[in-house]
């Protein structure tokens, strides 16, 4: 098996040439996808989901069934495991990350929004976290929730089902409404559909 090494701020990563099947699906420059091996760790990608060719997936990551992944969303499974449920969507530039011997877990049905940052959290299903928000280790939050856009929800806080968090430091603003609901249900078809269309157009740059 042919290895590549790899050296990123001093961090050494190895990239496999068995990857690059699966990364031929994307782009016919596979050179440029980066999916990683971290220390023995392969990322599990389900086929049917979209990978834009500028995210980075990085060592002991799993990602479900028809999922979205943006330009520039990074899951750095370096420290500990990442799990992406089915049909969710990891929007441009977001960031997960996780600590020594833990594990971030993403639900099916969620929705993470352009920017957003997630560390050591455990986010359950039709929750949309808005643009720009940060959850620090250890959020827990429970399915149908609303995190309003640029929130900071600190360490260790427990979000329950049917409300709207918003806020620096966040708290809960109030009840989730019945349009809001429809709204996240909405967001995860779409970017569910959207996925099958990224999918039939095998894109690539001009």
């Amino acid at each position: 098996m042919t290895v590549n090494n790899i050296f990123d701020s001093g961090i050494r990563l190895i990239f496999v040439s068995d990857l690059l099947d699966f990364c031929k699906k994307y782009r016919e420059d596979d050179s440029l996808m980066s999916v990683y091996k971290f220390e023995g760790k392969i990322p599990k990608i389900s086929k049917t989901s979209y990978l834009h060719p500028r995210s980075v997936i990085i060592g002991d990551v799993e990602i479900g069934e028809g999922c979205f992944i943006g330009a520039g969303a990074v899951l750095r499974g370096d420290f500990g495991k990442i799990v992406v449920g089915s049909r969710t969507s990891i929007q441009e530039n977001c960031v997960i990350h996780v600590g020594e011997g833990k594990t971030s877990s993403i639900d099916s049905d969620v929705i993470i929004a352009h920017g957003a940052i997630l560390h050591d959290v455990t986010v359950k299903s039709y929750v949309m976290v808005g643009m720009g928000s940060i959850l620090m280790n250890g959020v827990f939050c429970e399915n149908h929730v609303l995190i309003g856009a640029g929130s900071v929800v600190k360490e260790n806080f427990c979000i329950p089902s049917n409300v709207v968090v918003a806020g620096n430091p966040a708290r809960i603003v109030g009840p989730l409404l019945d349009e809001q609901r429809r709204r996240i249900h909405q967001g995860v078809k779409i970017y569910a559909q959207l996925v099958k269309r990224y999918k039939k157009l095998k894109l690539h740059p001009l």
